[in-house]
């Protein structure tokens, strides 16, 4: 890690998700994406003497940080392990069942900030862009390795950009690419000008969701959070782009229908109560012009929460 350190600052919409996700100020939570520790602290600041907070994160320049802010908090257990293997980290089990779980989707703050950690393309640095640095595939590995047709189905599914296919083929003859500035060149002499910053962010975006595998640690995460829930408890999730959100928006829906019985036959069979949560927001909760003001990356939140019933 380079000698670039955490900017202490206010999460992304913090009084709002702390109203939606602390109901028990006894109870034990997951911040299943600690970062910086923000919403781990502000979590701390509405629970009482008897409350837990579990701060989990899968990158160790977080696990470093989160350690040395709360080592006087007896409160906080530190655990480095991604939130898609909630079945497997042991130190959950010593406070189930959780009152709530919190998860805050994507690229924190600091890991775009770092140049070395090759998340943005505003900072020169090498193509990694893993969130857990022990994991083997990296940004490189994407864009110099996968043949054509693999790079363009990763473009047009995790970053919607509508030139996909112009984009990899320009990318595959651009090899090899080192690093994340000359990435970002090759991607703006692909298509228009006008069109330059969004097929950048998209592409930036598509690969490190590849190299994460961040949509299938979402799923993975959101039935097992669900289940080391109280009854009562509550999952609030923090999406910042349409592919996250989707998949939050369907479990919810999933998980909130009491008859899964065909809709064309003329009664339910399945005893129509199989509802295991109740959304707590009718739609995604957005930021405000004041709260985007505050901080640019609110612009694109979307929040929603849903408590378990059964």
């Amino acid at each position: 890690m380079s000698g670039v350190g955490w900017s202490p600052h206010d999460p992304v919409l913090c009084e709002p998700v702390m109203d939606l996700l602390v109901h028990d100020l006894s109870g034990s939570y997951l911040d299943a994406t600690a970062g910086g520790g923000g919403h781990t602290q502000a979590l701390l600041r509405r629970l009482n003497e008897n409350g837990r907070v579990i701060a989990l994160d899968r990158d160790s320049d977080a696990i470093r940080q989160l350690k040395q802010r709360f080592e006087s908090d007896s409160r906080v257990t530190v655990v480095h392990s991604p939130f898609g293997e909630l079945d497997q980290v042991g130190e959950i089990f010593d406070h189930l069942p959780l009152a709530g779980v919190l998860f805050d989707y994507g690229v924190s703050s600091h890991m775009l900030d770092v140049g070395e950690r090759g998340f943005s393309h505003r900072e020169e640095g090498p193509l990694d862009m893993r969130m857990d640095r022990r994991s083997g595939l990296t940004a490189a590995d994407v864009v110099n390795e996968y043949d054509l047709h693999r790079l363009v189905k990763i473009l047009s599914q995790y970053g919607e950009e509508p030139r996909s296919k112009k984009v990899a083929r320009s990318l595959v003859e651009a090899r090899p690419v080192h690093t994340t500035t000359e990435l970002a060149n090759v991607l703006r002499q692909a298509v228009p000008q006008r069109d330059e910053a969004k097929t950048v962010a998209r592409v930036f975006q598509a690969i490190r969701i590849e190299v994460n595998g961040e949509l299938d640690e979402i799923k993975d995460a959101l039935p097992l959070a669900e289940q080391r829930l109280a009854i009562g408890g509550r999952i609030v999730c923090m999406a910042y782009h349409s592919l996250e959100d989707r998949i939050v928006k369907r479990y919810f829906a999933q998980q909130s229908r009491d008859c899964f019985c065909d809709p064309h036959q003329p009664f339910c069979t399945c005893g129509g109560e199989n509802a295991t949560l109740k959304p707590i927001t009718r739609k995604a909760i957005q930021a405000d012009d004041a709260e985007i003001a505050k901080n640019v990356r609110a612009r694109s939140v979307r929040v929603r929460a849903a408590e378990r019933i059964r």
